[in-house]
């Protein structure tokens, strides 16, 4: 895709910086701001950026590959509990590093206060042991035996950070779902999120309103499993849905 050339162009702009510095903004307990635009607007924004924000490199590349396993009950309670909005949800996954195949367990919850809290850990070749059993009924209630895999997410994934704001920005793009051996993808759709400690200015979001990118509710999860169940309850995402289809669809005239 060309815009994926025009983004690793834009990336070589921004100062880098590595994993270690990256690890120094401890998030796992913090507010979240997400966006979505065509990956085509992604060099315009960058241009904007690279005063404020560096760029995360490994291996000499700046963007990196993940895959995340995620894990529901077989009526798959918690994609419903983030349907209907309930304030304290779950995600339960494994993450997995391509380029280091480092895997981990990863609890992601949201409160009722509007917080995102996140707690990990490592885990050997996707094997769920009984620590991470036990990480899993001591942060939601749930035992493992009642959860089953129910869909693989795969996208690549730009960070940016800006050490002055303890400020971190992830942008994933290329998003693919895969379910039963049937795999969809959005390739023109970015999310953009920003993860602060508290609700505070951004550069980032003064940028984005002024690209007319307006900050929503978006749950990679939640998307997959709406599309790839196509008779799940799913009402309440429709609008997101259409947005999303526009989006991608002038994004690509844009190329």
């Amino acid at each position: 895709m060309k815009s994926f050339d025009q983004i690793t162009q834009s990336l070589l702009k921004f100062e880098s910086v590595g994993l270690d510095k990256a690890k120094l903004i401890k998030l796992e307990d913090r507010v979240d701001h997400k966006f979505i635009c065509p990956v085509s607007l992604l060099p315009a924004i960058f241009k904007e950026c690279y005063n404020e924000y560096s760029a995360v490199e490994l291996n000499s590349k700046r963007w990196a590959k993940y895959n995340n396993l995620y894990f529901d009950t077989k009526n798959h309670s918690l994609y419903h509990q983030h349907h209907s909005g309930k304030l304290n949800r779950y995600k339960i996954r494994i993450r997995t590093y391509l380029e280091s195949g480092d895997s981990f367990l990863e609890i992601k919850s949201r409160t009722n206060k509007g917080r995102t809290q996140k707690v990990r850990t490592q885990i050997n070749s996707n094997i769920i042991d009984d620590n991470a059993k036990a990480i899993i009924y001591n942060n939601t209630g749930i035992n493992f035996e009642e959860l089953s895999p129910a869909i693989a997410i795969a996208y690549n994934r730009i960070t940016l950070i800006n050490i002055n704001r303890s400020e971190r920005v992830t942008i994933d793009f290329d998003i693919k779902f895969k379910r039963e051996n049937i795999e969809k993808g959005i390739e023109n759709l970015a999310i953009i999120e920003i993860k602060q400690k508290t609700s505070e200015n951004s550069n980032l979001k003064n940028i984005l309103h002024l690209h007319n990118i307006m900050e929503g509710s978006i749950s990679k999860y939640c998307l997959g499993i709406s599309q790839m169940i196509p008779n799940i309850k799913q009402n309440l995402f429709k609008e997101q849905h259409l947005q999303i289809h526009k989006l991608v669809e002038n994004g690509n005239r844009i190329n």
